[in-house]
């Protein structure tokens, strides 16, 4: 059975989003190898930027990266919003995709209520449902 897990953070330093395009290209090396698939999302400005990720993998896999995550300085506050079994991939085609909210468009706080709200008024909630809700904010 595969496990997805979603994810929040925020960005410790404050030129984190000149290092997305390293993470980001490591994540798509590392992550096949690994069976990993997933969407990053970055919403806000320096310094106030938050992450919301998906991933989905084999729950050994999941777990490594995870600790992965929880370890990496760059960031802090990682809170597990969502982590259950599915029986199929929501990011099959992604090894890891990215979504760049732009500030004019939300900050990190408004994408960060757009979460809690559909955590709140979903029965069983899925990375792929909040996904589709964040979607048309960073258009």
């Amino acid at each position: 059975m595969l496990r997805q897990l979603l994810y929040s953070s925020r960005a410790k330093a404050e030129s984190f989003a000149a290092d997305l395009p390293e993470i980001l290209r490591c994540s798509r090396r590392n992550n096949p190898e690994l069976g990993i698939t997933g969407v990053l999302i970055l919403a806000g400005d320096d310094p106030d930027i938050v992450f919301i990720q998906a991933i989905e993998g084999e729950a050994e896999h999941v777990d490594l990266l995870v600790d992965t995550i929880k370890g990496d300085p760059r960031h802090t506050d990682v809170r597990i919003l969502l982590d259950h079994e599915v029986e199929a991939r929501c990011f099959a085609s992604w090894s890891m995709g990215d979504i760049v909210v732009p500030p004019a468009t939300a900050d990190a706080a408004r994408v960060e209520a757009e979460v809690r709200k559909a955590l709140a008024n979903s029965q069983g909630p899925t990375a792929c449902s909040l996904i589709t809700r964040l979607a048309p904010i960073a258009a």
